[in-house]
């Protein structure tokens, strides 16, 4: 199998790209598309799978937003790198059933762990009820440092979320431009960030390595790009000096 990926996401990638384009990708032979937006992005990390998350300092999760192709990601900080190790197309749905899943997927994979233990030392020293809540909502203030999501003008499609239990903030940078420069540095790792994506996120790693410009330096078919879009909002937020916010 190509290195640092398991065999159930060779398989994936193969399914999704065609056994010519995997061989050529897993042979190293991939010329990137030159006029890339997202020139910082070079070649994917390890498998998600295979990192240390007990040294995790903390989760993010980004959102692009979308009446139907509602993305998001789930970012981890290890060992001072940033690492996308999730994404997921959201279903037809509404904002509260969006939120669901979104908070479903985070204690399935990262906090089930996290959640028994305050489960069991609420119960040790307080009442027990509503437990299960509070346990959740104790793993989810220690563990999830912030979200980011959407246009300066998506106000109320956040508000949406807030009222489903969902904390997504408005990048502090909201201009385009600023938010590629910005995602561009940290997947080259300048200034003391450093980006990752995942090899499992193979949808991601498309959008970054298609999104181009044209001749005069605009981007083409830009609304298309929705996981990019999550890495622009998710860097645009940490980059800014607001990735401790809650």
């Amino acid at each position: 199998t190509w290195e640092g990926q398991s065999l159930e996401t060779c398989e994936a990638q193969m399914n999704e790209w065609g056994p010519d384009a995997f061989l050529r990708e897993a042979q190293h032979i991939v010329t990137l598309r030159k006029g890339r937006v997202f020139h910082g992005y070079t070649q994917p990390g390890p498998d998600a799978s295979r990192l240390d998350y007990s040294r995790v300092q903390g989760y993010w999760h980004a959102h692009d937003f979308g009446g139907v192709n509602e993305v998001w990601g789930l970012f981890a900080l290890i060992d001072e790198v940033y690492y996308l190790i999730y994404e997921q197309m959201l279903p037809e749905a509404t904002t509260a059933r969006r939120a669901e899943i979104v908070k479903e997927e985070v204690i399935r994979q990262h906090l089930q762990a996290d959640i028994e233990r305050h489960r069991n030392e609420l119960a040790r020293s307080d009442s027990t009820y509503n437990l299960d809540n509070r346990a959740f909502a104790a793993a989810w203030q220690e563990r999830i440092i912030a979200g980011y999501g959407g246009a300066k003008s998506e106000k109320q499609i956040r508000a949406d979320y807030r009222g489903a239990g969902l904390e997504i903030q408005p990048p502090n940078v909201s201009a385009v431009e600023s938010q590629i420069n910005t995602a561009n540095e940290m997947l080259k790792g300048e200034r003391g960030r450093k980006l990752v994506i995942c090899s499992n996120c193979i949808h991601t790693i498309d959008h970054l390595e298609h999104c181009i410009r044209d001749p005069l330096g605009n981007i083409l078919n830009e609304s298309s790009f929705h996981r990019a879009a999550v890495i622009r909002y998710f860097c645009a937020g940490v980059g800014s000096g607001l990735q401790w916010a809650r």
